[in-house]
């Protein structure tokens, strides 16, 4: 709801505030557990820290594997997921480099 609503840090607070209420509470690989990562996991992704977001889905993924199996339709959700956010990470870190070779060149705008 907050991250619907935009307040992504809010809501980070309140499903990690959950998560732990779960890992406290629950056997280790319950569905609610997952459930609470994959929207971890998605808050993370609209705060753009992919690599918060990626460890989120791949834990996730990994609950529903074991609960369900590989081919259950949030196994495959939260695959793609850990496939979407890699990509963008690698996209972020590539273009961070990017951007640091740039600085260095002779002549460019950030070195005068």
């Amino acid at each position: 709801m907050y991250s619907d609503l935009g307040e992504h840090k809010k809501a980070l607070e309140f499903y990690t505030k959950s998560l732990e209420i779960y890992q406290q509470t629950l056997p280790e690989n319950h569905p609610d557990i997952a459930v609470s990562y994959y929207n971890i996991g998605l808050v993370y992704t609209r705060l753009k820290d992919y690599e918060n977001a990626l460890l989120s889905f791949t834990k996730a993924k990994e609950i529903y594997a074991i609960r369900y199996g590989e081919e259950h339709k949030m196994t495959i959700k939260c695959t793609a997921f850990v496939r979407k956010v890699s990509i963008r990470l690698w996209i972020s870190n590539w273009w961070e480099r990017l951007k640091r070779l740039f600085r260095k060149q002779p002549g460019s705008q950030t070195n005068k």
